[in-house]
């Protein structure tokens, strides 16, 4: 009996392995048949690629160039798998989202210390990441190199675990992963390179046999690749329309798509949360933006994509898939959006770079109530997500605030801006830049808040000194309110700066600086934060005026944080010429990827979106059904001695 347990544990064990083994290999595919070089170019120098044994071997020709075995497909997100030996005399790598142009090109970038730098790329030259082969002592396998364009991005000179992970002579395996603006490797399962970088955002996969020169000693020397599979993150396929599933279990989901449910969300006591609409990402994308027309309908964003208009059902009813259409407007990466005067003005941050980041106006060319005709007011130069965010009113109604983070190039400023363009780094002692490569070049003035005239010819700097803030809002006072993002490569370090609600005032300056040289919240030239809220990635902002909520939480500004899932109350108290607050869980899920909030005049109810980064996209709402009373709170204005002293300073 005893034998028999022993014979099933055993069974059921292989069982399991195999069956873990099954669910690791789903969704890859292999790049290389074994058999032949279908799908695969040659491109550069002239190094042989022959196969042997199921294996692509790639041997080195003397006075050529680096040699590359491109796959004809280009990929974007995807996670990569291979093995291969390298003889120790030879450097070698494999290209991924890397390109090669018909014609001379220049690609404009920034070098380390984030001054603009141009870069002539020849015909025919592949250029792109390279996670690199190094057999020598040096032991850098697995570090990631950009090929003919700006070297090294990510070195393993820190990382020893990865340097002795690379096994001489024999065969080693490589796990890649991209997936949006990070590229992660690990060299047998080691983590090796961690980098954030987003200049090239898609491209093919090469293997690379380096060139020789005219050494005799490297001539003839080989590079072997096998098991070389694939498995792309975010494949551009049809789903099927499947029914919707049961509105018990997700609201009101379209096809195979669902949001989070309602019952993995709470809510602060005697408020409810309806999801209106699991968004169908294959057609619709993932929604980070709203704001409501003068019709009172939603217009909604897709971060990668265009732009949705959603007419909001009577209550009790949910939105169906016939209450959201496309708006004909030709835009895409929209990040921020304000109604105003009949048009659509909208933040685009574009880092695909399909169309130009910066203000645009998008209105009616007929007055058939179709947004159609686009016009870009002002191009703003951006990099990454961290770029062209939100938009808003400035408190007397003639001008507009936009929201940038610190991947933004500042546009030609007016003189008449509150803050002047002296700004430096200013460290007396060389400082740490950012973590494992993450934005080493991008240096002050951070992320700024512009006041920008409504034909956005007139800019000027408002306030600066941020990391990546998303979004702003203004209160009855008229004051401005931001919420700021933190590193999070500083965890545990002494310059650790938590993300934090800013009142941001006429020519502040908040002291963020690359790496080690963030400002302390204690010097003088810098302001301090409102609220420490901890770490998390903030997204929209707004503030509760117009909801049929109690007192409270119509005064409340609502700060929300995409990747821990929480909607915050933020509840401020006048003190001097500035505020004091604290903080409270309004709305919170798991996983809640909180992207915008808004209070819609016509209702009264909060309407926010998750999504963001291509995950599921859902809409949702929130109403109150307690006991308290929702009278509107009368708006006054509380402008104390301070304040207005503090005004009458800014106005110099």
């Amino acid at each position: 009996m005893k034998r028999l347990s022993t014979l099933s544990a055993i069974c059921l064990a292989l069982l399991v392995t195999a069956t873990s083994y099954a669910e690791e290999e789903k969704g890859f595919k292999p790049l290389f048949n074994g058999k032949n070089l279908n799908g695969w170019v040659q491109n550069g120098g002239k190094a042989e690629y022959n196969i042997v044994d199921g294996t692509i071997v790639g041997t080195s020709v003397p006075k050529t160039p680096n040699s590359f075995l491109c796959t004809k497909k280009m990929y974007d997100d995807f996670e990569l798998q291979v093995d291969f030996k390298v003889d120790p005399l030879l450097n070698s790598g494999i290209q991924i989202r890397s390109n090669v142009y018909d014609e001379d090109k220049v690609l404009e970038t920034k070098d380390a210390d984030g001054k603009e730098k141009k870069i002539k790329i020849p015909a025919g030259r592949v250029h792109g990441y390279q996670v690199e082969i190094d057999p020598s002592d040096r032991a850098w396998s697995g570090g990631i190199y950009d090929e003919g364009r700006r070297g090294w991005l990510n070195n393993l000179a820190d990382n020893k675990a990865a340097q002795k992970a690379f096994k001489q002579n024999e065969w080693n395996h490589y796990r890649i992963v991209c997936r949006g603006d990070s590229i992660k490797t690990w060299i047998n399962g080691v983590p090796a390179a961690d980098l954030k970088d987003d200049l090239t955002p898609k491209g093919f996969i090469a293997l690379q046999v380096h060139g020789v020169g005219n050494h005799p000693e490297k001539v003839g020397k080989q590079v072997s690749w096998r098991n070389i599979k694939i498995k792309e993150l975010n494949p551009k396929k049809k789903v099927k329309n499947n029914k919707p599933a049961p509105k018990k279990e997700v609201g009101a989901a379209i096809g195979g798509n669902k949001a989070t449910p309602i019952d993995r969300i709470s809510a602060a006591k005697g408020f409810k949360v309806e999801l209106l609409y699991s968004v169908p990402g294959v057609d619709q994308g993932s929604w980070v933006n709203l704001c409501t027309d003068d019709k009172g309908r939603l217009l909604v964003s897709d971060q990668y994509g265009g732009l949705y208009r959603v007419t909001i059902p009577p209550a009790g009813e949910e939105v169906k898939a016939e209450d959201v259409e496309k708006v004909p407007a030709g835009i895409r990466g929209v990040n921020g959006m304000l109604w105003s005067d009949g048009a659509l003005y909208v933040g685009v941050n574009d880092y695909e770079r399909k169309i130009a980041s910066g203000l645009y106006r998008i209105s009616d060319s007929n007055g058939d109530d179709q947004l159609d005709q686009v016009e870009l007011l002002q191009e703003v130069e951006s990099h990454s997500d961290h770029g062209v965010h939100a938009l808003m009113p400035t408190p007397d109604g003639d001008a507009f605030y936009l929201v940038t983070g610190n991947n933004t190039i500042p546009p030609t400023l007016a003189d008449s801006s509150p803050v002047r363009q002296v700004w430096g780094e200013d460290h007396l002692l060389p400082s740490m830049p950012d973590g494992r490569g993450h934005n080493r070049g991008v240096l002050a003035p951070g992320g700024i808040i512009y006041r920008v005239s409504p034909d956005g010819q007139k800019f000027e700097a408002y306030a600066s000194g941020f990391r990546n803030i998303f979004d702003a809002a203004v209160n009855r006072d008229g004051e401005l309110f931001t919420y700021d993002a933190d590193m999070e490569y500083d965890f545990n370090t002494p310059w650790y700066r938590p993300t934090r609600i800013c009142h941001v005032t006429s020519g502040a300056e908040f002291g963020w600086r690359n790496g080690a040289g963030k400002r302390p919240p204690f010097y003088e030239d810098n302001l301090p934060g409102v609220l420490d809220i901890g770490p998390g990635s903030p997204t929209g902002m707004t503030f509760g005026y117009g909801a049929k909520f109690p007192a409270k939480y119509q005064n409340a500004l609502y700060a929300l944080d995409w990747s821990w899932g929480k909607l915050y109350a933020i509840h401020l108290k006048p003190e001097g010429s500035s505020y004091t607050a604290t903080k409270e869980e309004f709305v919170t899920g798991a996983p809640l990827p909180i992207t915008d909030a808004i209070i819609r005049p016509q209702d009264g109810a909060m309407y926010f979106t998750i999504g963001g980064r291509r995950v599921q996209s859902g809409l949702y709402r929130v109403t109150y059904v307690g006991d308290e009373l929702t009278e509107p709170v009368e708006a006054v204005v509380n402008e104390s001695e301070a304040r207005a002293t503090r005004h009458a300073l800014e106005a110099f």
